[in-house]
């Protein structure tokens, strides 16, 4: 079989050296804000309205400090266990079944999620040609139809779709940028300036902006700020390509990023809440739309420039969902005697690593230590094992795990997380199960270019976008931001007998909490 060519360089539960530009820490928190800031923007001002303002400003800090504090826990692990993806971490705690557990949450959460982003933007440009004086009537039909919005949209995304790396979604991500920001300030000039007299059609509302009642909508309108924070499938591959990886930069990352998520949120609902108070809707882009607000040039220009943003913001939510569904796709191909000699020597070495853990105490340069003296011996192993792949051959193999060899050994020096594995073999089960760097052209191209088309189909068939993401969203953000942090976290330090405190654990373990409870809320809310 001939060589795999090189895809994209994300690591889902995969560890696979990166290729690719690396980048800064503010080309990452750009990326990461790409990630959380999408279409749920327009409807947490209608959140903020049903729950209070200062419930909703405590609950909106509550839920960002949350996301932090699990990424930091999330970073914790990947010092211990030398792992820099959610899945591979998941590893010490389910065991292989990880790669397939974490990468179908990721599949479900971020390979639908873009489906109701696409019935979003269908859904406005047609709008937006139904009321084009300039177009006639008959020709209306056909260009404002459902098909053929569907297929204009298409055209536009696909060759963002295709890319294999973060690094090269750049454009779309300055560009996703700059549009948000365009999109805010002239929120704030509507806000400041009330150009088309929106506010004074709404200042005779009667409305109290403390008050709110503990009922069904309540506690539904909380989900939408739930989710509003859930990026934590898009850390590790932001994270892995930036030039200086470590944990001091991770959580510089993280913690600027979210801090700007959460004021760009809060402003926009407190604008939104000024102009519209207690008559604004569900989405406020419909406020701007409707007849009591008559139509102008503000209106149309902030519905075009969130239709924008949104079809920025869709391709690096769409290449998360890709990767992971790559990936499970190269993990159910990975079969017969090559999958049971790799996970023989997974499981062989696993138990070593625990055992030289658990007669040692664990700190950074121990650590290092151990995967040192683990790729000793290996080395003579791997040299003299029969084992070969049809993915790549020996040699760059060997090459390969010497050159994250050397890597290891800065560990101790930088505090950074080395990009290789444990050891070689585990190398060799990471090149053939990732969704990345080893799979040839056709495999890549052909599972993305379905999941593109089946998104596309799935929108003509689709009117509701929050039925898409109504329990996806909850279950996958519980799962992938609260739970695993928590839970990996819990036992991961446990079991490697790293001394914390009660109150760490206590935390971690309430986070697990709080994940279990906002599932078993949106259970009860909906089906009473």
């Amino acid at each position: 079989m001939e060589e795999a060519l090189s895809t994209s360089s994300q690591n889902f539960g995969i560890k696979t050296p990166i290729s690719g530009s690396r980048y800064s820490v503010a080309i990452a928190i750009i990326y990461i804000i790409s990630i959380t800031l999408g279409a749920g923007l327009v409807s947490l001002p209608y959140s903020i309205l049903k729950s209070g303002i200062p419930w909703s400003i405590i609950y909106h800090i509550f839920n960002c400090a949350c996301s932090i504090y699990s990424v930091h826990l999330y970073l914790k692990c990947a010092e211990v266990t030398g792992y820099d993806s959610i899945a591979r971490i998941g590893c010490q705690v389910l065991g292989q079944s990880s790669l397939y557990l974490v990468n179908l949450w990721q599949f479900l959460l971020f390979g639908i999620v873009p489906l109701a982003y696409f019935i979003i933007c269908s859904n406005i440009l047609r709008n937006f040609i139904s009321k084009s004086s300039w177009i006639e009537e008959n020709a209306k039909n056909t260009i404002g139809s459902q098909w053929f919005t569907a297929l204009l949209l298409t055209i536009f995304i696909f060759p963002w779709i295709l890319k294999r790396n973060f690094s090269e979604l750049k454009i779309p991500g300055i560009l996703f940028f700059i549009s948000l920001i365009c999109f805010i300030l002239l929120f704030f000039t509507i806000w400041l300036f009330d150009p088309a007299g929106l506010g004074g059609k709404n200042k005779a509302a009667e409305w109290d902006p403390f008050s709110f009642t503990f009922n069904k909508e309540f506690f539904d309108t909380l989900t939408t700020a739930y989710v509003a924070y859930g990026f934590h499938s898009g850390f590790f591959p932001v994270f892995n390509n930036l030039k200086e990886k470590n944990y001091n930069q991770g959580m510089k990352m993280i913690t600027l990023s979210m801090t700007f998520c959460l004021f760009i949120v809060l402003s926009v609902s407190f604008a939104a809440l000024y102009i519209f108070k207690d008559s604004i809707h569900p989405n406020i882009i419909e406020n701007f739309e409707s007849k009591e607000n008559g139509e102008s040039w503000e209106g149309y220009t902030l519905t075009a420039l969130y239709m924008i943003f949104v079809c920025f913001h869709f391709p690096s939510i769409f290449m998360i969902g890709k990767d992971s569904l790559l990936t499970i796709v190269a993990l159910v191909c990975l079969r017969g005697e090559t999958q049971q000699r790799i996970e023989q020597s997974l499981s062989f070495d696993e138990s070593k690593d625990l055992h030289k853990i658990n007669t040692r105490e664990v700190g950074e340069e121990k650590i290092g230590l151990l995967v040192e003296d683990q790729w000793n011996e290996n080395e003579s192993y791997i040299n003299k094992s029969s084992f070969k792949t049809q993915i790549y051959n020996e040699q760059s193999l060997i090459d390969q795990c010497k050159n994250q060899h050397r890597e290891t050994k800065s560990f101790k020096k930088e505090r950074s997380f080395s990009t290789s594995l444990h050891d070689p073999l585990d190398i060799c089960k990471a090149n053939i199960e990732t969704s990345s760097d080893r799979r040839r052209k056709m495999i890549y191209y052909s599972v993305t270019i379905f999941l593109f088309l089946l998104t596309v189909g799935l929108s003509l068939l689709i009117r509701d976008s929050e039925i898409v993401v109504q329990y996806l969203g909850i279950v996958g953000c519980s799962l992938l931001n609260y739970i695993f942090p928590g839970l990996f976290y819990f036992v991961i330090m446990r079991k490697h007998r790293v001394n914390n405190r009660l109150w760490q654990l206590t935390l971690a373990f309430a986070l697990i909490v709080y994940g279990i409870m906002m599932i078993v809320l949106v259970v009860v809310i909906k089906l009473y």
